[in-house]
C-alpha cells in the first residue's frame, strides 16, 4: 500500500511538471545571478539602436546586483541559432533578442528550452517563454515630423528606411503625419536599404533622396550616416536611435532617442517575481522610454513652441497619432473618421500615409 501511495505521488509531480504551465519558474530570491544575454544585431560603436541597448546593459548590472550579462554583436540572421545555443550553454536564463526578423527562428529554439525566458525587440508572435518589448517611437517622429516639415523649403522630405516591418512603417507614418500637420504641402520620399546597419547603403540612399530635391533627411537606420551626408550637401538632418547630434551638430534639427534601462529593468523583475506575460511591453513618451533629441537652435521659438504643445498632447493623451480620417498612398482609406488606431492594429501596420512617396518591399 505505501509503495502504492508513493507511486502515485511520483505520478502526479511528474505530470504537474510536465503540463503545469509552460512558463519558466525561477526561484525568486535565490542568491544565484541570472544571467541575461544580449543577441545584437549592429556594433555597439554604430551611435544608433545598438549603442543605446549597450548603455542599457552596463546600466542594468550597475541597478540590479542578481543580474549579470553578456553579449555578441554583429550577429546576423545566419548566426543567430548558433550565437542564442551558445548563451544558452552558458546558462543564459533570459535572451535578448535585438532583431524580430528571426522571430519564427527563436519561436523554434525557445520551443526547444522552455526552461529560458526569450524576450525579442518588436516582437510580433508568442509562445509561453517569449515576449517583447518595444516603444511608440511613433510619438518622437511625429515631433521630429513637425520640425522636419517647418524647415523644409523644397517641401521635399527624405527618409531612408531599414526594414518594411510593421513598427518601421509606424515610426515613418508617424514622422509623415508630422510632416503633413506643420506643411501639408510637403511630401516624404521613402529610400529602403534592407538592411539595420550599412553606412555604404545609406549613403548610397541618402545621396539618392538629396539628387530628387530633398532638403531634409530622416532616417530609421542604425549609423550616423545619413545625417552626415546631409552635412555634407548643407542641407538639415533628423537622426534616430541615440542623439547624433555631435556627428553633425549644425546640420542636425533633432531625433529620436530610445532609453531602454527603465523598461528592461521592469521586464526583468517581473520575470524574477512571477508576474511576467508572454506579451509585447510597451514604452512611451510619456515614461520616457521614447525621447526627442536636442533641439538646433535655428529652430524658430514659434516651431519649438508648437512641438512642445504636440508633446504635451500626446504624453496626457489628447493626441494619438493614428487618428483617422486616414488614407493610405494609393487612395484606400485605412483609417475612418473619429477612430484611433490601438496598439495591437498599429503594431500590424502594412501601409502608407497619403503623404509618402515610396511602397513597401514585397
Amino acid at each position: 500500500m505505501k509503495r502504492r501511495v508513493i507511486a502515485m505521488i511520483m505520478c502526479a509531480v511528474f505530470v504537474l511538471l510536465v503540463l503545469g504551465g509552460g512558463v519558466p519558474r525561477f526561484p525568486a530570491q535565490s542568491a544565484e545571478k541570472w544571467k541575461v544575454a544580449f543577441l545584437q544585431v549592429g556594433p555597439v560603436g554604430d551611435a544608433g539602436w545598438t549603442y543605446q541597448s549597450d548603455l542599457a546593459r552596463r546600466e542594468l548590472e550597475k541597478r540590479l546586483d542578481w543580474v549579470e550579462t553578456m553579449q555578441v554583436e554583429n550577429v546576423g540572421p545566419s548566426d543567430s541559432r548558433r550565437v542564442i545555443e551558445d548563451f544558452i550553454k552558458q546558462g543564459a536564463k533570459v535572451i535578448m533578442v535585438q532583431d524580430p526578423t528571426i522571430m519564427d527562428m527563436v519561436l523554434d529554439i525557445a520551443s526547444e528550452h522552455r526552461d529560458r525566458y526569450f524576450l525579442v525587440a518588436n516582437a510580433f508572435k508568442y509562445a509561453p517563454n517569449v515576449g517583447g518589448f518595444y516603444g511608440h517611437m511613433e510619438q518622437a517622429y511625429y515631433l521630429c515630423g513637425l520640425v522636419a516639415g517647418k524647415m523644409a523649403k523644397s517641401h521635399v522630405v527624405g527618409f531612408v528606411g531599414s526594414f518594411p516591418v510593421p513598427t518601421i512603417i509606424q515610426a515613418i507614418n508617424g514622422f509623415a503625419l508630422g510632416v503633413k500637420a506643420a506643411n501639408p504641402n510637403a511630401k516624404v520620399r521613402l529610400v529602403w536599404t534592407q538592411n539595420w546597419y550599412s553606412p555604404p547603403q545609406e549613403k548610397q540612399a541618402a545621396q539618392s533622396l538629396l539628387n530628387v530635391g530633398a532638403d531634409v533627411l530622416a532616417q530609421y537606420v542604425d549609423s550616423p550616416t545619413t545625417i552626415q551626408t546631409a552635412a555634407a550637401a548643407g542641407k538639415w538632418a533628423i537622426g534616430s536611435d541615440s542623439d547624433t547630434s555631435r556627428f553633425a551638430p549644425d546640420a542636425y534639427l533633432t531625433g529620436q532617442i530610445w532609453y531602454w534601462t527603465d523598461l528592461y529593468e521592469r521586464l526583468l523583475k517581473s520575470l524574477r517575481d512571477g508576474t511576467w506575460k508572454p506579451v509585447t511591453v510597451w514604452g512611451n513618451l510619456a515614461d520616457g522610454t521614447v525621447r526627442l533629441g536636442p533641439l538646433n537652435k535655428a529652430i524658430p521659438a514659434s516651431v519649438r513652441q508648437q512641438v512642445a504643445d504636440a508633446k504635451a498632447a500626446i504624453v496626457s493623451g489628447r493626441l494619438k497619432i493614428f487618428t483617422g480620417p486616414l488614407s493610405d498612398n494609393t487612395g484606400k482609406q485605412q483609417v475612418p473618421a473619429g477612430k484611433s488606431l490601438g496598439e495591437q492594429e498599429t503594431h500590424g501596420m502594412n501601409w502608407l500615409v497619403s503623404n509618402v512617396v515610396g511602397s513597401l518591399p514585397k
